[in-house]
């Protein structure tokens, strides 16, 4: 990983970081996985493992450190194993971006669902990181998630993630991700 890539998921994992509670800046959330896409484009496979590794290690330290209150042990080991979830998921969408190109783009949000989802699973399952609590101060913002759960939830965030992205990155279709990413807050609170 090269210093530029580093320096771009230090700061998406720190803005992913600061999206969670306590501090009420769930509003993050909706660019803070930018940076983290802009890191994995044109990656191989194994570049891209490293990069979710380090964006996992980072923000996974950042938000699990008050488990070390109760087992220091057992937070070593969260930290360090539930980045493999984040580095899979990147390994995959490099996969995914060899095949594709920019169509790759489209699979992020339901591979970093289908993330989540696994990450639920089994006895140790771990679903504290999941997008969707960053949202936790904007109540009438997500009511669809009586509907369609927290999962839900992070897409739509991923989504705008992706808004935001292609905003940075296509100069002639700014004009429609900006009426994308307005329609997309808007139609929640409409609900």
């Amino acid at each position: 990983m090269n210093r530029k890539d580093f320096y771009l998921v230090l700061l998406s994992a720190l803005l992913f970081s600061l999206a969670f509670p306590p501090l009420p800046l769930g509003f993050v959330a909706y660019f803070s996985l930018v940076p983290l896409i802009i890191a994995l484009e044109n990656k191989s496979p194994s570049s891209a493992f490293k990069i979710g590794y380090v964006f996992g290690l980072i923000s996974n330290s950042l938000l699990l450190f008050w488990v070390g209150w109760a087992t220091i042990g057992g937070t070593v080991a969260a930290i360090v194993l539930l980045c493999l979830y984040t580095a899979i998921l990147c390994g995959f969408y490099a996969l995914i971006q060899r095949r594709w190109k920019e169509g790759a783009l489209f699979f992020f949000p339901f591979l970093w669902v289908a993330m989540e989802y696994v990450r639920s699973l089994t006895e140790i399952s771990f679903p504290w990181l999941n997008l969707a609590y960053t949202q936790t101060y904007y109540l009438k913002l997500i009511q669809y998630a009586s509907l369609w759960g927290n999962y839900a939830v992070s897409f739509w965030i991923l989504c705008l993630n992706l808004i935001v992205y292609l905003f940075i990155q296509n100069k002639k279709r700014r004009g429609l991700a900006t009426a994308l990413f307005a329609i997309l807050i808007i139609l929640p609170y409409i609900y």
